[in-house]
């Protein structure tokens, strides 16, 4: 502190923040992306599942298993999710790799970045709220899920779907008519 003339300064650390939420109320207005964990094979290998949801109709556009978060495997899913499927307006995902980088500028990393040139919006929830993005980090199959809405449409013998009052995904999703 050399007799307070010098004034220490602390490393100044930009922690990550998300970023607006849309609404996503028609399909392909908003994708949701995440990967649900890390699961140890049989092999001893281990698998990241990566999955991708539209937001309004909460259809499962992709389901990957993926051997790492490596960006480049999340390239290769992208790239024939949006050939197949078209182009979404924004994409929803949480603060983590491949989605993010914590020392780029504006925390956008490779991935980001092409999806920006693409046109695409990117949403990012806040960090500690998987919540926010509610359909991708849900479970995909209601039957193991231990969520309130699970057991009771079990308890009432309805889909998961006729349940929440939404029909099903399948029946109101349509590919997006933007191409890459």
């Amino acid at each position: 502190d050399r007799h307070g003339l010098v004034e220490r300064r602390g490393r100044v650390r930009r922690r990550a923040q998300g970023t607006p939420l849309s609404l996503g109320q028609r399909p392909n207005e908003l994708w949701c992306t995440d990967y649900k964990g890390e699961f140890l094979l049989g092999n001893r290998q281990y698998c990241y599942p990566l999955t991708v949801t539209d937001h309004a109709s909460r259809f499962l556009l992709t389901c990957e298993a993926l051997s790492s978060t490596r960006e480049d495997y999340a390239f290769t899913v992208f790239e024939r999710l949006f050939q197949e499927r078209g182009l979404p307006a924004g994409i929803r995902s949480d603060n983590g790799v491949p989605f993010a980088s914590a020392h780029a500028l504006f925390h956008l990393s490779k991935l980001a970045v092409w999806w920006l040139r693409l046109g695409i919006a990117i949403e990012r929830i806040k960090p500690g709220h998987p919540q926010q993005n509610a359909y991708a980090s849900h479970c995909t199959s209601f039957e193991h899920c231990d969520t309130i809405e699970a057991k009771a449409w079990r308890r009432h013998s309805l889909t998961p779907w006729a349940f929440l009052g939404i029909s099903r995904p399948t029946g109101s999703y349509k590919c997006s008519g933007l191409s890459v």
